[in-house]
Parts: structure tokens; C-alpha cells; sequence
């Protein structure tokens, strides 16, 4: 059989081959079976060359039409890989680029059309966040451009929209969707939204005067200085238990929490060193300093010891609160073999039965597993409670 002219066969092989992307395009599975038997046939009186120089020819142009939005990837893929399929080399091969690049571009696409729809809906930080993500190359000018776009309008438009919600929140009381919102501003804008204001309008007065405490060393260290057991501390390990986290807690169940400034790096698992200050009289008021074993129920603690010049042992002091400050109720000691209440030597039975009576009183959680914060960025958790 004479072989055809190599331009013409060529064309014919090139005109085939858009015949099967069409019958793809409409997926009539029987015209490209049909086509690609021709093909098979014609694929056989070409030269090699050509062939693979069509083939690539035809692959770029179909992803360049997916790429335009002629085609979706649905049916761009099917026709890819039929057309990969009649080459032996650099086809075969294109294929695999082709099918990633896709991949790729749909998964772009689809992120972008997630940030669209919440930039319709405002939800700008969420437009902000999906534009953080660690995708890989979009391989879609197109679609990297619209992103950079939206991405650009939803960080303008959330400084007006979500300041105003803000406000909002400040003037109807929902505190806790107020805090929840200007911490993600901050998070977001950083120092380019000016929050101080709106703290202020937010805040009570003890939460203000616990947000100055929080950052006032100067202070701790004086109030250290006024008894005994601070003096004590101050003059011998002050480096060890220089506040760098707190706990808020109403031991009095008055309404306005305690705040216990502790050192984080130095709190034990059985006790915790806190400077304890409540809020009377427009101000945050020194309590005193004492080494916290356990939250109760009704306005004690249990701590351990309560007086610093008292010989050591395992101590479980319970020590009551009365608004303004604390003083010792009963203890118990166990120093070696012997056993004491009140400094009086006992029994284990003894013991054991004023222990009892002392712990009934505890909580399940203590200063080391309630929920704080670190004294420097503390001021949002204050606000909070």
C-alpha cells in the first residue's frame, strides 16, 4: 500500500485526533472508539516524528482550553489520556504534567471559589485565611490574579467591617463575642488597628486595675516587702518566683475573681508560690503570699505551709479569706515519725481525722491546673472573664 505524503497524513492524523476530542467533549463513547480504531490504523503510516509533534501539539492546545474554561477538567482528562495513550515517548510522559498541573489548578479553584463565597457572605478573615494557605503553584495565572485581588479587598474591607461589629458587641454587652473578635483583629492587624479605646470602653474596673497589675513588678516587689513570708521570699529566691503567669479565681464567690500571679518555669505539681491580690475599695489590694495546694469551695485555700518560719514537714494548712485577707484556721503536719495539729503533737489517728476535715474542703483543680495566662499577654484574658 503507498504510503501517504507526510503533510498530508499529518493533517489527517491532527484532523483525527480533534475528531476524537469532540466525541469526548460530548462524551459518544462509540464515534471515539470509532475514531481511535481509524487512528490506530493511520498512526501506523505516519512518521514517528510527527506523530509525537502532533500529539504534543494536541495536548497543549486541550489544556490550554481547560485552562481558558472552554473545557472542564472532566473533559480534558479523558481525551488526555487517550491521546497519551498512542505514544510510546514524550507524550506518554506529558501526560503525567498534564494530569498534575490539572489537579493542581482544580484545587486552586475550588479554594478560590471558597474565598469568593465568603467574601460574598463578609466573612473577610476567613477570605484572609485561605489565602494563607500552603498551596502549591496554581499553575493559573488567571485565578492567582483574582485571589491576590480578593485577598487585597477582604483585608481592606475588614477593618472597616469588623471594627463596626466590634462596636456592636461593646454597646450591646456581649462581652464574650467582643473579646473572641478583637483578639482576632489583633491577631490580623496587628499594631495597624488601634484597640486600646474599645479595651477601655469594655472593661470594669477591676479588670482594668488587675490589666495595670499584671505588668507592675515594681508593685509585687513592694507588696512582697510588707510580710513576713514576702520579706522571706524577697530576700532568698525572688528570682524563682517572679510572677510570669496568673490565674483568676473567686475565692469569696463575691462576683470579682482573685488573681494569683505565679512563676510558670518554678510551680510545682503539689503547690503553687502565688501573690494573691483581690480588688476592694477601686483597687487591686495585696492579700498576701502563700503556697497554694488547692482551690476551695467555700472561701479557703488549702496551702502549704502558711507561716515560712514553721519547721518544715508535708503540711496541709486551710486558711480562710475574708474579703480583705487571709488568716489560718487549722493545720496538720507530718515531720519524720510524728504527727502534729496546730503544732500540737498527735497521733496518725489524730492526724488523719484533721486532715480529713481540712481537705473535704478542697476543689479538683489548683493554680497549676486552671486555666491562665502569661503576664505579658495576659490583658485579653482579664477582659475576658
Amino acid at each position: 500500500m503507498a504510503k501517504y505524503m507526510p503533510d498530508i497524513t499529518y493533517n489527517e492524523f491532527k484532523r483525527d485526533l480533534k475528531a476524537i476530542e469532540e466525541a469526548n467533549q460530548i462524551y459518544d463513547s462509540t464515534t471515539a472508539f470509532d475514531i481511535s480504531k481509524q487512528l490506530r490504523a493511520v498512526r501506523l503510516r505516519i512518521d514517528n516524528n510527527a506523530k509525537e509533534k502532533a500529539l504534543m501539539e494536541i495536548l497543549n492546545e486541550t489544556y490550554a482550553r481547560y485552562l481558558n474554561e472552554e473545557i472542564t477538567a472532566e473533559q480534558a482528562l479523558p481525551f488526555s489520556e487517550t491521546i497519551a495513550g498512542m505514544s510510546y515517548t514524550d507524550a506518554s510522559e506529558y501526560i503525567h504534567v498534564i494530569k498534575n498541573n490539572i489537579a493542581c489548578v482544580e484545587e486552586y479553584r475550588q479554594i478560590y471559589a471558597d474565598a469568593k463565597t465568603a467574601f460574598d457572605e463578609e466573612d473577610y478573615f476567613k477570605v484572609m485565611s485561605l489565602a494563607k494557605l500552603p498551596v502549591i503553584d496554581s499553575h493559573d495565572e488567571k485565578y492567582q490574579e483574582l485571589f491576590e485581588t480578593i485577598s487585597k479587598e477582604a483585608y481592606e474591607n475588614g477593618k472597616t467591617y469588623y471594627m463596626d461589629l466590634l462596636n456592636d458587641y461593646v454597646d450591646s454587652g456581649d462581652k464574650e463575642q467582643a473579646v473572641a473578635l478583637m483578639t482576632a483583629i489583633a491577631e490580623c492587624y496587628g499594631d495597624e488597628i488601634e484597640l486600646d479605646e474599645t479595651k477601655r470602653r469594655m472593661a470594669e474596673d477591676w479588670q482594668l486595675a488587675y490589666c495595670n497589675l499584671i505588668l507592675d513588678e515594681a508593685a509585687w516587689a513592694s507588696d512582697l516587702s510588707g510580710g513576713d513570708n514576702g520579706r522571706y521570699v524577697l530576700n532568698h529566691n525572688y528570682d524563682k518566683i517572679k510572677p510570669n503567669a496568673f490565674v483568676l479565681y473567686d475565692i469569696d464567690d463575691d462576683g470579682i475573681p482573685e488573681i494569683f500571679l505565679y512563676n510558670a518555669e518554678n510551680a510545682g505539681d503539689d503547690y503553687v508560690s502565688c501573690l494573691i491580690y483581690t480588688y476592694k475599695d477601686n483597687a487591686a489590694k495585696y492579700v498576701g503570699f502563700v503556697n497554694v495546694k488547692s482551690f476551695c469551695r467555700d472561701s479557703y485555700l488549702i496551702c502549704y505551709p502558711f507561716a515560712f518560719d514553721r519547721e518544715g514537714g508535708d503540711e496541709d494548712s486551710l486558711v480562710a479569706f475574708d474579703g480583705y485577707s487571709l488568716s489560718q484556721v487549722s493545720y496538720v503536719q507530718k515531720i519524720g515519725e510524728s504527727y502534729y495539729v496546730n503544732g500540737e503533737e498527735t497521733d496518725d489517728v489524730g492526724y488523719l481525722s484533721e486532715r480529713t476535715t481540712i481537705l473535704k474542703h478542697a476543689e479538683a483543680y489548683n493554680v497549676g491546673n486552671s486555666k491562665g495566662a502569661s503576664t505579658e499577654e495576659g490583658e485579653s484574658f482579664i477582659l475576658a472573664y
